[in-house]
């Protein structure tokens, strides 16, 4: 049984086809930019937010005092 599976892998090795490490590099690397631009757009997003939040409590203890 487990000379079958391993006859499995062996073939699926073979024709396997070689890694392209400088273009896994290049698309890894582009998506790392994307995201870390996803990420800095989601924070502006937050600080805004809680910009507007202050904001709106300190309206709110003005006109509660």
């Amino acid at each position: 049984m487990f000379a079958d599976f391993d006859a499995i892998r062996m073939r699926q090795e073979y024709c396997a086809g070689k890694v392209n490490y400088a273009e896994v590099r290049k698309r890894v690397g582009y998506a790392f930019s994307e995201k870390a631009n996803e990420i800095a757009d989601a924070i502006a997003v937050v600080q805004k937010l809680s910009k507007d939040a202050s904001r709106l409590l300190e309206e709110i203890d003005a006109q509660c005092a």
